[in-house]
């Protein structure tokens, strides 16, 4: 086995076992095939995902991107049509330390989250709309 690996070994009888006597004893024959398998684990750094987008500071507020902007807009939408407001009072506090083009994202999330709360979703899904809507016009 080389060094490093680790080997397994399995064995398989394919037929039927014949056994004779013999002078010396009992002798038995059968047909046996061997497997031999040796591994070597390797351990490697892996990046499975990364997103980066530039960052910049604004009135004490972190400027995102508009990547990260619409995945926060598709999650408060789905928050919305689930009829889920801890999920929107989550992303409401994710996003008060945000804000995308100088304009502080609290304002717009906040107010969805409030509306939720209040079990007013029509009216959150709306806010939320006027945010994308918004960002779309760009």
């Amino acid at each position: 086995v080389p060094e490093g690996c680790t080997a397994a070994v399995r064995s398989v009888t394919a037929c039927e076992v014949s056994a004779a006597a013999t002078a010396n004893g009992i002798e038995v024959r059968f047909p046996a095939l061997f497997t031999l398998e040796c591994t070597r684990r390797c351990h490697c750094a892996c990046l499975c995902a990364l997103k980066a987008e530039p960052q910049q500071e604004s009135g004490g507020l972190t400027e995102i991107g508009q990547n990260i902007l619409s995945e926060y807009i598709a999650r408060a939408s789905e928050a919305c049509e689930s009829f889920d407001g801890d999920t929107m009072s989550e992303i409401a506090k994710q996003t008060e330390q945000y804000c995308y083009r100088g304009e502080p994202l609290k304002n717009y999330f906040a107010k969805a989250a409030e509306l939720a709360e209040d079990f007013e979703y029509e009216a959150a899904a709306a806010e939320i709309a006027r945010l994308k809507s918004a960002r779309e016009g760009e």
